[in-house]
């Protein structure tokens, strides 16, 4: 992306998601939210790495680095990984991505605008991605780059939402969990479902669950209070978490959404469970990151078990449904990423145009010095005067060049003319002195 001043900043993605990675996995790799200021403030100490975004969703892990080493970055940002999760290379390594310069930069457009989403036009990577954001400027992580880089970016993310379809009708994680439940159960207006966790994806899971007219909704919470607020917004019963175990076995779905670092439901539990129903079947959706339910849960007779990797299907039909609308996301991308690009280009020529300024500058203040004596006998209008011409000629003598050295940022040959630049004015020597 350059080799000038600022253009020794490269930007670099690395990280792992739906697509590469199984939620086993990813779920080794989560920060919670309270550990990612501190994250951050050790991704800029590495070797190289000047500005960060750490990005952790259920379905994405990722480290957005501006780096002056990015050949090494991901090397060390997976060291940084290893150490910082306590997880072997062999573990997570195959299962991660690296792009840097040009492809990191498209990946992170793409990632705002929900084209890289498990399903595509989803709604909720986009504030995910403006809070990841707001973290890093908040611990101090980000810089020029980042801060103009992710404003594009968010900015077509908001575009590609107002000015395309692609989120019209689109299909939530929650509502793929609860379609999921009426293909395997059927009607649904005779069944019982209970949902565990009071945050944003357990509120949308229950309104999916009204509208296929779920027969009883249990809501539990740690917190009785938040379970009781949504139990009355879409009528139903309101539990603890210790007291969900007297009800579960008369529920046949069980949807699992909280922010938990342990498992909610574990082998023992399920296995009491099942022994309640007398073997009728049950259906668990664990849609939390970390995974709420343990899996070996899968393995007791009748117990179904669906995590967000085998959403996958759903999100596969929901790419082909939405092929005209993500070509129209995709122009508009190149229209925001062209943006930053003329922008970005114009800091490697910034440094030649700020120091062609100071010369002249430098000129103008030597030799209306060498004149004080003279200029001070004359009247203030006419001393006003002088100064206001001299400054113009700087102006008129310095507009063309500048013209000529922002236009060729965006071309190739906008070093050989910077570099000529330098050398006609001495510019090299004057930075020197200066």
């Amino acid at each position: 992306m350059g080799s000038n001043g600022a253009l020794h900043k490269h930007v670099v993605v690395f990280g792992l998601n739906h697509a590469s990675s199984l939620t086993c996995i990813r779920d080794k790799m989560l920060f919670a939210e309270h550990e990612i200021p501190d994250a951050l403030r050790e991704v800029r100490e590495l070797p190289g790495i000047s500005e960060a975004v750490i990005v952790s969703t259920c379905n994405r892990v990722e480290i957005y680095a501006v780096s002056t080493f990015p050949d090494q970055s991901a090397r060390v940002l997976a060291d940084f990984l290893a150490m910082r999760r306590n997880v072997d290379h062999g573990e997570f390594g195959p299962h991660t991505y690296f792009h840097r310069c040009e492809q990191a930069i498209e990946h992170l457009f793409k990632v705002v605008a929900s084209l890289d989403s498990l399903i595509v036009g989803e709604g909720q990577i986009l504030s995910q991605m403006k809070n990841a954001f707001k973290t890093a400027q908040e611990a101090h992580a980000t810089g020029t780059v980042f801060n103009k880089l992710f404003q594009f970016a968010l900015t077509a993310g908001k575009r590609v939402r107002a000015e395309t379809k692609i989120g019209e009708g689109a299909v939530s994680v929650s509502q793929a969990g609860v379609e999921l439940a009426k293909k395997i159960l059927g009607r649904l207006n005779d069944r019982c479902a209970m949902i565990i966790g009071a945050g944003e994806m357990s509120e949308l899971t229950a309104r999916h669950l009204k509208a296929a007219s779920i027969g009883k909704l249990f809501f539990v919470n740690r917190t009785l209070e938040n379970a009781a607020s949504l139990a009355e917004e879409f009528g139903g019963l309101p539990l603890t978490l210790a007291e969900r175990s007297t009800v579960m076995a008369d529920c046949d779905i069980v949807i699992s959404s909280t922010a938990s670092p342990d498992f909610i439901i574990g082998v023992d539990e399920m296995r009491t469970v099942i022994m309640k129903r007398k073997n009728r079947p049950i259906l668990l959706i664990d849609i939390a990151a970390p995974r709420d339910i343990h899996p070996d849960v899968a393995k007791i007779y009748n117990v179904f078990l669906y995590s967000i990797d085998d959403l996958a299907q759903v999100a596969q039909i929901n790419v082909q449904l939405r092929g005209g609308e993500i070509k129209a996301a995709l122009s508009i991308i190149e229209s925001e990423m062209r943006k930053y690009y003329e922008w970005y280009n114009y800091l490697r020529v910034q440094p030649v145009i700020i120091s062609l300024r100071k010369k002249f500058d430098t000129l103008r203040d030597r030799k209306l010095e060498q004149c004080a004596s003279q200029i001070s006998a004359l009247p203030k209008e006419t001393r006003d005067f002088v100064r206001e011409f001299a400054d113009a000629l700087i102006n008129e003598c310095l507009e063309k060049p500048s013209k000529n050295l922002r236009e060729s940022s965006n071309s190739a040959d906008w070093l050989q003319l910077s570099d000529s630049m330098v050398k006609i004015f001495d510019l090299d020597s004057e930075g020197t002195e200066g």
